[in-house]
C-alpha cells in the first residue's frame, strides 16, 4: 500500500515539473518576470574572474568539509571502538561495530584536507586558473 502512495507522489511531482518545464514562458508572463530588464545580460559589477573562482573555490571546499566531517568523526570513533574491543573492553561497544572501514576514513580525512587547503589558499589557486 505504501509503494502505491509512494509512486503516486512521485508521478504528481515529475507531472508538476513537466509541466513547469513545458510551460515555462506562461509562467514568466504571469508572473511578470521580466517587466524591468532592458538586456539579456547579467551585470557582476566590479566582481571579476579571480574574484568569481575565488567564491567557487571556497564554496567547494566549505561543501567538502561539511560533508566529509560527519564521515571523518563516524569512521575514527569505529576505529577506536574498534581498538577498544581488541584490547579487553569487549562487550561495551560492541553492538557499533558494523560500517568501520580504514578506506572511508582515510579518504574522509583527504577530502578534509583538500576542502581546508581549498579554503585558505583559494587567492592562489583562483590565480593560478586565471593565468592559465
Amino acid at each position: 500500500m505504501m509503494i502505491i502512495f509512494y509512486l503516486a507522489i512521485l508521478l504528481i511531482v515529475l507531472g508538476i515539473f513537466m509541466w513547469m518545464l513545458k510551460n515555462s514562458d506562461r509562467m514568466i508572463d504571469w508572473l511578470n518576470l521580466d517587466k524591468g530588464f532592458e538586456s539579456d545580460e547579467i551585470n557582476f559589477g566590479s566582481l571579476d574572474e579571480q574574484k568569481l573562482f575565488s567564491l567557487a573555490i571556497i564554496f567547494i571546499g566549505g561543501f567538502l568539509l561539511v560533508d566529509y566531517i560527519p564521515t571523518f568523526l563516524y569512521n575514527c570513533f569505529m576505529s577506536f571502538s574498534e581498538i577498544a574491543n581488541n584490547s579487553g573492553l569487549n562487550g561495551m561497544i560492541s553492538g557499533y561495530q558494523a560500517g568501520f572501514s580504514f578506506f572511508d576514513l582515510v579518504l574522509s580525512a583527504l577530502n578534509l584536507i583538500l576542502g581546508y587547503v581549498m579554503i585558505m589558499y583559494h587567492k592562489v589557486i583562483s590565480s593560478w586558473l586565471t593565468n592559465r
